[in-house]
């Protein structure tokens, strides 16, 4: 008989426990609440289609050091390495290569070439 007690007694308290536990219903979402914002809230949602064009930055590459250890690249007369930030310009030199130095700008990447009189600038794929 005892033992039917003590067992009682400890299913009663690991009961107690295990209710402290669970989360207060407050905080549960309702599931059929929309997650997407509405017009009132005063957040944007974008819709497909709807993107920011970005024009890349106005930069002249003058040179690319390729056969080298550390490629760099002459960007408006400054010796840049893959991963700096371009001074001017809140833009990032993402990659150079043998032609061309690929830059990181507010989220894109654009390819641009060596100049040789004009500029000519793409966006990378």
């Amino acid at each position: 008989m005892k033992l039917y007690i003590l067992i009682f007694c400890l299913l009663v308290s690991l009961n107690a426990f295990a209710e402290d536990e669970a989360p207060a219903p407050e905080t549960y979402r309702d599931p059929f609440d929309s997650v997407i914002p509405d017009e009132s809230s005063g957040v944007e949602a974008s819709t497909p289609g709807q993107e920011e064009t970005i024009e890349p930055p106005k930069v002249t590459i003058e040179g690319v050091a390729w056969g080298v250890d550390v490629p760099q690249a002459i960007i408006d007369g400054e010796v840049y390495k893959a991963g700096d930030m371009l001074k001017g310009v809140e833009a990032k030199v993402f990659k150079i290569e043998k032609n061309a130095v690929l830059l990181e700008y507010k989220g894109k990447i654009f390819e641009t070439g060596i100049q040789k009189g004009t500029t000519e600038q793409k966006e990378a794929q």
